[in-house]
């Protein structure tokens, strides 16, 4: 995982950390002191290749299996996401719920298994932005952050 170590924080890394404060996730002092140090980024990934910021078109899904949840699908459009040790994701969790609701959040560390990153280029051919691409991503029951939304 990478360490941004002696890097001033990012503003989505500060934005996550007052997320997880105020959510109060069972361990969230010490990772929300690791963004706020700069020792750790987040990268903030809701934007999908199909739906762009319009959350309620959003198709990535993420499925609770015992102990995990599985994650499907893909967002676009992430800033900050090369640099980002996790990003903060935004998948549906109720496929029953009107479109713009049943959405939770997850942590999602960069190197789970079943992430791809790709990068975007922007008109000059500069790497700005990443898509991300989430096949059977396991994440931890403690990965959500806040509650599960219904």
């Amino acid at each position: 995982m990478k360490h941004s170590t002696g890097r001033a924080p990012d503003p989505a890394s500060l934005a996550v950390a007052a997320l997880l404060d105020a959510v109060a996730r069972p361990q969230p002092s010490a990772l929300a002191q690791r963004l706020r140090d700069g020792r750790t980024r987040v990268a903030i990934a809701f934007a999908e290749p199909d739906a762009g910021s319009d959350l309620a078109a959003s198709r990535l899904h993420a499925l609770r299996d015992g102990d995990v949840w599985v994650l499907e699908g893909q967002k676009k459009y992430i800033a900050g996401g090369a640099d980002a040790d996790q990003w903060l994701v935004l998948a549906r969790t109720d496929a029953e719920a009107p479109a713009d609701r049943g959405f939770t959040a997850f942590l999602v560390p960069r190197d789970a298994p079943g992430v791809t990153s790709q990068a975007v280029p922007d008109l000059l051919g500069r790497h700005a932005f990443d898509k991300l691409f989430f096949e059977g991503v396991r994440v931890p029951l403690v990965a959500r952050v806040g509650d599960e939304q219904r």
